[in-house]
C-alpha cells in the first residue's frame, strides 16, 4: 500500500470515529430525541371560527291553522304527508303547530314541500272532476259520457247513476268539487304565509349561538381537543362546551362546534352580557381559547353585524 493510500484510509477511519462519538454523545442523543419528538407531536392552530345564531321564529296566523283543522280530511292528509317527508330524519316533529303549539321555522322547508305536493294532487283531481261534470252535462241517452278516473268517486258508480238520473250523477261530483275548492283555498293561504316567511328571513336574534371552530393539526401524530373551551371579551370570560373530546388526526382539519354555557366563576353575569351583545349585533372583539393536552390554543376574532 502506498503512503498516499494509507493516509486516505486513516483519514476516513478518523472521520467515522469522530462522527460516531458525536452521535453517541448524551447531549446529541437527547437533542435528537427532543427534535424528533417535537416534529412528531401535534401542532395546533385554530384555522376558522364561524358563527351560528339562533333567531326568533315567525308567527303563523291562527286563522290559517283553524281553517286547515276545520276540514278533518285535509288536516289528516297534511299531517300524514309532513310525517312521511320527515321519515328517516333526526329533526323533531313538524306537525305540532296544527295542535296549537308555536310555529318553528326549522319546519318551513318540510311543510312547504308537503303543501306543494298536496296542492299538485288537488289540482289533478279538480281537473278530472270539472271535466267529468262537463262530460255528463253534454251527454245524452244515445251516447255514454267518457269519464276520467277520480280519487273521491269511483267511475263505475257515476256511470250507473248517470244511466238513471244524470242530475244526481252530476250532484255526486259537485259536492267533492266544492269541498276541494275550499281545501285548496285553505292550503294556498298556508303556502302564501310560508312564502312570506321565506322572504323575510332576517328575524331578531335570541342571544343563543354556537361557534363551529375549524382546528388544524399540522403535526405527525394524532391529538385530542378538550370538550371545554373559553371565550374572553371586555375583561369577562365564558366557558363553552362541545359534545365530546375530539380526536384530530395528524396533518388534518376538524370542525368542532362549541356552545357558550355559562360565566366563568370569576366573571358572574358574563353570559347574560354576551347574549345582549349577540342580540344587538354590535361589533365585539373576543378571544377563543381551546385546550389540547394541557396546551392552550388561542385565536382572536371580532363579532360584527354582518356575521
Amino acid at each position: 500500500m502506498s503512503p498516499e493510500t494509507q493516509l486516505d484510509s486513516t483519514s476516513r477511519k478518523a472521520f467515522i470515529t469522530t462522527l460516531v462519538a458525536i452521535l453517541l454523545n448524551p447531549v446529541s442523543v437527547a437533542t435528537g430525541y427532543l427534535l424528533s419528538h417535537w416534529f412528531a407531536a401535534p401542532k395546533w392552530r385554530i384555522a376558522t371560527i364561524s358563527r351560528s345564531y339562533t333567531v326568533e321564529d315567525h308567527m303563523l296566523d291562527a286563522k290559517i291553522v283553524a281553517a286547515l283543522n276545520d276540514v278533518p280530511g285535509l288536516s289528516a292528509n297534511l299531517r300524514d304527508t309532513i310525517t312521511r317527508n320527515q321519515a328517516g330524519t333526526a329533526e323533531g316533529s313538524c306537525v305540532t303547530w296544527l295542535d296549537g303549539e308555536p310555529w318553528e321555522d326549522r319546519c318551513l322547508a318540510t311543510v312547504k314541500q308537503a303543501v306543494f305536493g298536496i296542492l299538485g294532487a288537488q289540482l289533478a283531481e279538480k281537473t278530472a272532476l270539472e271535466a267529468n261534470i262537463n262530460a255528463l252535462e253534454q251527454s245524452h241517452a244515445l251516447k255514454e259520457p267518457t269519464l276520467q278516473p277520480m280519487a273521491v268517486v269511483r267511475i263505475e258508480i257515476v256511470y250507473l247513476q248517470a244511466k238513471t238520473n244524470k242530475a244526481a250523477a252530476i250532484a255526486m261530483l259537485r259536492g267533492p268539487l266544492d269541498m276541494l275548492v275550499h281545501e285548496t283555498q285553505s292550503l294556498k293561504a298556508l303556502q302564501n304565509a310560508l312564502s312570506v316567511m321565506e322572504k323575510n328571513s332576517d328575524m331578531p336574534r335570541t342571544g343563543e349561538m354556537s361557534f363551529p371552530v375549524g382546528v388544524l393539526n399540522a403535526g405527525d401524530t394524532d391529538g385530542v381537543i378538550s370538550n371545554r373551551a373559553h371565550l374572553k371579551f371586555n375583561g369577562m370570560s365564558l366557558w363553552l362546551s362541545s359534545e365530546s373530546f375530539t380526536n384530530v388526526k395528524g396533518h388534518s382539519f376538524q370542525e368542532i362546534e362549541f356552545t357558550p354555557r355559562g360565566s366563568d366563576s370569576d366573571t358572574d353575569g358574563a353570559l347574560d352580557k354576551w347574549k345582549e351583545i349577540v342580540r344587538s349585533k354590535k361589533e365585539q372583539p373576543f378571544e377563543m381559547i381551546l385546550t389540547a393536552e394541557n396546551r392552550t390554543i388561542p385565536k382572536s376574532e371580532v363579532l360584527n353585524s354582518k356575521d
